[in-house]
C-alpha cells in the first residue's frame, strides 16, 4: 500500500477508544435498575482491603469491616487478593470504570489475535475485533461479566496470548500459570500444550502456577494455609451445582436429579478424551485457533461449576465466524445458518427464562431442560463437530493458518 493510501496512524486508536466508550455506555444502560451491579468487583476490592489489613479472607466474617451489597465469600486463592489490593485503594467508581475498560480491551485484544491467526494484518484485525467486540457486549456471558465486574475477559486474553501469539516476550506458558494462580480453572489449558508434547511451555505453566502460589504463601501465609488445605476442598464454597446459571455437565446432571459423581467423572473423561483427540489432530495441522477454542469449551463443560458469565469464549468464536464466513456469498449463508442461532442462544441466555432458585430447577420440564441447558448443548455440538472436522483432515500439517479453515468445523 502506498503512503498516500495508508490509513492515518491516529485512526486505529481513535476507533478503539470510540468502541470502548460505546461498550461502557451499553453496560451502563444494562446496569440501570440492577440491584447488585459490579458485585464481584466489590468482592475483589474487599479481598484486597482485607489482605492489606491482615484479616482473614475465608472466615464467615468476611468482608467485615468492609461491606458488600450482597454477602458473598472470597473464593479465589490469596494471590488474587494481593493483586486486587490496588483496586481496593481506588474510589469505587474509578475502579469500576477502569475494570470495564480493561475488560473491553481484553475482549478486543483476544479478537485481534483471532483475526491475525486467520490471516488479517494487525490493523484490520483490531478494527474488526473492536467492532465485533462491541456487538458481543450484548451477549449474556460477556454482558454479565462486565455487569458483575468479573475477571473472565482478562484471564481469557492472558490465555489467548500464551497460545496464539507467534512469539511472546515472556516464557510461553507463564500467563496460563498466572491465570491459574488467580482462578484455578485455567489449568485446563495445559491440554493445549500436552497433546503436542510441548514440554517447555507445560513446565513453565506448572512452574509459574506453583511459583505464584508460593508468592501468595509468602505474602499471606495464614490465608494461604486456610485456602489450600481447607477452603479449596469445601464443596459448598462456590454455590450449588443445581443452580440454573451453572452451565456445565455437572450442572445438567444435577438438575436432572442424577447428581452422581461417578457419572459426572465418566462423562468428563469422555469429553476430555474426544477433545484431546481433536486438538491433537488440529495442532498437527497448524490449526491452533480451533484447538484452543475446543480446549476452552471442554474446560467449561468439565468444571464442576461454570457460571454463565464464564462462557466469554463465545467472543472469539463470533470473531472467527465473522471473519471466515463473510468472504463469499456461500459463506454468508452459512453465517446466517450458524451464527444467528448461536447469537440468539447466547444473547438471551435460556437459563434466565426458566424457573430457578430454591431448587426449582429440579422440577424443570423437558422444554425447560433444553432451554435452561442451552449453553451445554451448543458446546457439546461444537466439540463433536470439531472432532469430526479434525478426523477428516487429510494432511498431517496445513500450509499456513491462512489456508487452514477452522470455521468449517461449525
Amino acid at each position: 500500500m502506498s503512503a498516500s493510501n495508508a490509513a492515518p496512524a491516529w485512526r486505529l486508536p481513535v476507533v478503539v477508544a470510540l468502541m470502548l466508550a460505546a461498550g461502557f455506555g451499553v453496560i451502563t444502560l444494562f446496569n440501570i435498575g440492577k440491584a447488585f451491579y459490579y458485585l464481584d468487583l466489590q468482592v475483589y476490592r474487599a479481598g484486597g482491603l482485607t489482605w492489606l489489613n491482615g484479616l482473614s479472607l475465608y472466615e464467615p466474617s468476611f468482608p467485615r469491616p468492609f461491606t458488600l451489597d450482597f454477602p458473598l465469600p472470597f473464593t479465589y486463592p490469596p494471590l488474587a487478593a494481593v493483586l486486587f489490593a490496588p483496586v481496593g485503594l481506588l474510589p469505587f467508581w474509578v475502579s469500576a470504570v477502569l475494570f470495564v475498560v480493561v475488560s473491553l480491551l481484553a475482549l478486543f485484544g483476544t479478537g485481534a489475535m483471532v483475526g491475525q491467526r486467520l490471516g488479517l494484518d494487525r490493523r484490520k484485525a483490531w478494527y474488526i475485533a473492536s467492532a465485533v467486540g462491541l456487538v458481543c457486549v450484548v451477549l449474556e456471558p460477556i454482558r454479565e461479566t462486565l455487569m458483575f465486574g468479573q475477571v473472565n475477559l482478562i484471564l481469557m486474553v492472558m490465555i489467548a496470548a500464551d497460545c496464539l501469539l507467534k512469539k511472546t516476550p515472556w516464557p510461553r506458558g507463564m500467563m496460563i500459570g498466572l491465570a491459574a494462580a488467580i482462578k484455578l480453572t485455567p489449568l485446563a489449558f495445559l491440554l493445549f500444550f500436552l497433546v503436542k508434547l510441548q514440554w517447555k511451555p507445560m513446565f513453565v505453566a506448572v512452574g509459574s502456577f506453583f511459583g505464584f502460589g508460593a508468592l501468595g504463601f509468602l505474602l499471606s501465609p495464614g490465608n494461604s494455609m486456610q485456602y489450600w488445605f481447607q477452603t479449596l476442598t469445601d464443596p459448598g464454597r462456590i454455590g450449588s451445582p443445581v443452580y440454573a446459571t451453572n452451565q456445565s455437565v455437572r450442572g445438567v446432571i444435577s438438575r436432572l436429579g442424577l447428581d452422581s459423581t461417578v457419572l459426572w467423572v465418566a462423562l468428563v473423561a469422555v469429553i476430555v478424551a474426544v477433545t484431546a483427540l481433536a486438538v491433537y489432530r488440529l495442532r498437527a495441522a497448524d490449526q491452533d485457533l480451533l484447538a484452543l477454542l475446543l480446549v476452552a469449551t471442554a474446560g467449561l463443560l468439565a468444571s464442576p461449576v461454570s457460571w454463565s458469565h464464564h462462557w466469554v469464549w463465545i467472543g472469539p468464536v463470533v470473531v472467527l465466524l465473522v471473519v471466515k464466513f463473510t468472504q463469499t456469498a456461500d459463506a454468508r449463508i452459512r453465517l446466517l445458518a450458524i451464527g444467528l442461532p448461536v447469537a440468539v442462544i447466547f444473547g438471551i441466555g435460556g437459563h434466565q427464562l426458566v424457573p430457578k432458585e430454591a431448587d426449582r430447577e429440579l422440577k424443570w420440564t423437558l422444554g425447560e431442560q433444553l432451554l435452561g441447558n442451552s449453553y451445554v448443548i451448543v458446546a457439546l455440538v461444537f466439540i463433536v463437530a470439531g472432532c469430526v472436522y479434525a478426523l477428516r483432515l487429510s494432511t498431517p500439517a496445513a500450509p499456513s493458518p491462512v489456508q487452514a479453515d477452522p470455521a468449517r468445523a461449525a
